[in-house]
């Protein structure tokens, strides 16, 4: 997750897979069985505080970024101060989107399973 870049972003209109949820798990550093011994909405908590941690641990970076940037700086070439947003990659213009589900993401949500190979969801 380190970097917010924004590469790994699906765009909303495209389906989930499970295998999109494994994998992310396992970059997430999930191991198998934790993951699939996790309901979605645990995995959707721990998906979610591991981001708002990567986020804390970049305010602490772009800010250390910005002052070695500001020390090093050119005043006549870049007149103003460099802020910490301009290292944060989760203030980034990419990162603008909107966050919030719509009635399809909940609709889909709503269809999925929590295992799709456990025995209760032959169903």
């Amino acid at each position: 997750m380190s970097g917010g870049d924004g590469d790994d972003v699906v765009p909303s209109n495209s389906p989930t897979t499970w295998a999109d949820l494994y994998s992310t798990g396992l970059s997430l550093g999930l191991r198998p069985n934790e993951f699939w011994d996790m309901t979605f909405m645990e995995f959707a908590a721990f998906s979610r505080g591991t981001r708002d941690a990567d986020r804390r641990m970049w305010n602490h970076t772009s800010t250390i970024m910005a002052m070695i940037a500001n020390v090093n700086r050119d005043r006549k070439r870049q007149p103003r101060p460099y802020r910490s947003d301009d290292f944060h990659p989760y203030t980034q213009d990419h990162q603008s989107q909107s966050n919030e589900l719509t009635e399809q993401d909940l609709q889909n949500i709503a269809s999925w399973r929590v295992n799709p190979s456990s025995p209760s969801s032959s169903d």
